[in-house]
């Protein structure tokens, strides 16, 4: 996983493998979804960042972990579409 932002462009895109992307889809303005070959989500582009926080650092990003219980895993698990 890779997240990434372009100043100049004032965009970020989070890359969620190295799939190849084969479609795109815009969810909303500014906002796209790129797809493998079998319709999993592999990357995220959002433009005009700094417009959409409410307070823009863009020179510090946080990456929070959260940890999931196993029954949490496995009731996610279960409740996806295969």
């Amino acid at each position: 996983m890779k997240l990434t932002y372009d100043a100049d462009a004032d965009a970020v895109y989070l890359r969620l493998g190295e799939a190849q992307i084969v479609d795109s889809e815009t969810v909303a303005p500014g906002v796209v979804l790129d797809y493998d070959a079998n319709t999993n989500i592999v990357g995220v582009g959002m433009l005009s960042v700094s417009k959409r926080v409410t307070r823009p650092d863009t020179q510090r990003m946080f990456m929070e972990t959260l940890v999931a219980s196993k029954s949490e895993v496995s009731a996610l698990s279960s409740s996806s579409p295969s």
